[in-house]
């Protein structure tokens, strides 16, 4: 078990701040986001691997990622959810099979 913090002053800071005000981005910029939040997901989950020794021991099958919620509107009828994160890109960045 592992975590990464998004606001403690490092470099995801600014990825922070962009992910609490991405429901209200374009669609282009949440795309964009969604690939930068990837690529932040991925060094984390590396860096955790590699901490542990799960890497160099390669007893890695698989990792799951749930994605990161950038907008959520439960209405009666038609209610949604936005979801960013791009399980091909974590798995391309990571060299594993990804759950998404």
């Amino acid at each position: 078990h592992g975590s990464v913090p998004l606001s403690d002053g490092s470099s995801g800071s600014e990825l922070g701040a962009r992910l609490a005000t991405a429901g209200e981005c374009s669609a282009h910029d949440a795309f964009a986001l969604s690939f930068e939040y990837s690529a932040f997901v991925a060094e984390a989950v590396r860096g955790f691997l590699s901490k542990e020794g799960l890497l160099e021991a390669e007893v890695v099958d698989l990792v799951v990622s749930h994605g990161q919620t950038i907008g959520h509107a439960p209405a009666k009828g038609c209610g949604w959810t936005a979801q960013i994160g791009d399980g091909n890109a974590l798995a391309a960045r990571l060299g594993l099979p990804v759950l998404w």
